[in-house]
C-alpha cells in the first residue's frame, strides 16, 4: 500500500469507529443525521479514492438518506455513478448510472450555488455527462433495478429505468 492509501485505510477506520456509534435514523436528532451524513459521505469518499467502488456506493447512499439536501454528497454520488460503467466494463452499449448521475450533478450544483460555493467541478462533470449521453444517444439503453421513472428524462425510453437514491416518500424525477 501507498502512504495515501494508507492514510485513506486509517481515517476510513476512524470514521466508520465515529459512525457505528451514532444511534439509528429512527431515533437520531436531525444534528446527529447529518453527522451521521457527514461521517458516511467521508468514509464513502476514503473507499471512492481507494477504488472501492461498491462500499463508496453503500456509503455516499446512506449520507444521502441521512440528508438529503448534502451537495457534496450528490457530486461524489454523482461522480461515482459516471464512473462504474467505464471501470466495471459494462457492456459499452449499456449506461446504467449517467441518467442518475446527472441529475445527482444537477442536484450537488444547485444546493451548492445556495451556500455560495464554486461549482466548477459539478459544471465540468455534467458537460461531460451530457456529451456522453448525446453522442451516445442512439444506441444506449438504461438498465437499473432500482426506479421506474413514468416523466423520462431526455433520451431514455418509455420502458426503461434509472437508479436514485430513495428518500422519505417517492423518488422525485427531476432530470
Amino acid at each position: 500500500k501507498s502512504m495515501a492509501e494508507e492514510d485513506y485505510a486509517t481515517a476510513l477506520d476512524q470514521f466508520l469507529g465515529a459512525l457505528d456509534i451514532l444511534p439509528t435514523r429512527n431515533y437520531a436528532r436531525p444534528d446527529q443525521n447529518k453527522n451521521a451524513a457527514l461521517l458516511a459521505y467521508l468514509a464513502g469518499t476514503c473507499h471512492l479514492q481507494m477504488k472501492e467502488w461498491r462500499f463508496a456506493q453503500d456509503l455516499l447512499e446512506e449520507a444521502l438518506r441521512r440528508d438529503p439536501n448534502f451537495g457534496n454528497a450528490h457530486y461524489n454520488y454523482a461522480y461515482l455513478l459516471a464512473k462504474i460503467p467505464l471501470l466495471l466494463d459494462y457492456d459499452s452499449k449499456c449506461i446504467p448510472d449517467l441518467i442518475a448521475a446527472r441529475w445527482h450533478c444537477k442536484r450537488a450544483m444547485e444546493l451548492n450555488k445556495q451556500q455560495g460555493r464554486v461549482v466548477d467541478e459539478e459544471e465540468d462533470c455534467l458537460v461531460r455527462i451530457n456529451e456522453y449521453l448525446e453522442t451516445n444517444r442512439q444506441e444506449t439503453y438504461v438498465k437499473s433495478k432500482y426506479v421506474t421513472v413514468t416523466k423520462r428524462p431526455f433520451g431514455m425510453r418509455i420502458s426503461e429505468h434509472r437508479k436514485v437514491v430513495l428518500v422519505k416518500g417517492a423518488a422525485k424525477e427531476q432530470g
